[in-house]
Order: C-alpha cells, then structure tokens, then sequence
C-alpha cells in the first residue's frame, strides 16, 4: 500500500476521500484480473451496486484512509499532507490478502456497518 491520492482529484482543500493505492509486488495483475471478473460476474447476474472504476473501466484497488461521507463533514483540506511530503515513494505496509470478502454497507445505520454476505477464502503461496 502506497502513495496518497485524493478523491475529487481537482481540489486538495476540498477532500472528500483520501486514500491509498494498492500496488502489487508479486503477479502485479492477477488481483485487478480477479476483482474485475468479480465484478463482471456481478453486473452480468444484475446484482445492484455503485461501482466506483479507473479509466480502463476495471475496479479501483485502493485502501481508503478517510472519507467524509455520512461524518457531517462535506470536505477535508489535505493540501499540506500532500504538498509537504512526496508521498509516491512512501510504503505504508505490505499484507497478505488471505481471503475476499462480499460486504454491503447498511443504509441509514447510526453505526454505518458492513454486512458480510459472504467469504471466499484464498489459496495461500508457498
């Protein structure tokens, strides 16, 4: 997980969502390739969903850090973490992806939970 990235990309005064990219150090595509063919399965079986992609139209691996929806706040101004430090060569950390989760956010909760409607557990290398 690294580099920081801002969501709308115009304006780093006015945040909505801050997060950070998900690099691949092994098999850099198979992820992406796994995500992407899940979501094809889904919008094929017409399962509803907002889908959040890149420009490829593929789905946005990332890590989000935070995000100002349903906190009351509209915006964030991040422009000194991102103007102070260059951030494209700072590593957050490496994990391990064990298992793929199929979560859907409860709409109108207080406490904004996830539902898990299921877990694919993943074959773990050698």
């Amino acid at each position: 997980v690294q580099n920081l990235r801002i969501f709308p990309d115009a304006n780093p005064a006015k945040a909505r969502v801050l997060f950070s990219q998900v690099i691949m150090i092994e098999a850099p595509h198979r992820l992406q390739a796994l995500a992407d063919a899940c979501l094809d399965h889904f919008i094929d079986s017409g399962v509803p969903m907002h889908i959040s992609t890149t420009q490829s139209g593929g789905v946005k691996l990332h890590c989000t850090l935070l995000k100002t929806k349903r906190s009351g706040i509209s915006h964030v101004d991040v422009s000194e973490i991102l103007t102070n430090i260059d951030w494209s060569s700072k590593v957050f950390g490496i994990c391990d992806i064990n298992r793929i989760e199929l979560n859907e956010m409860s709409i109108g909760s207080e406490t904004r939970s996830y539902v898990c409607h299921g877990t694919l557990a993943l074959p773990s290398d050698p």
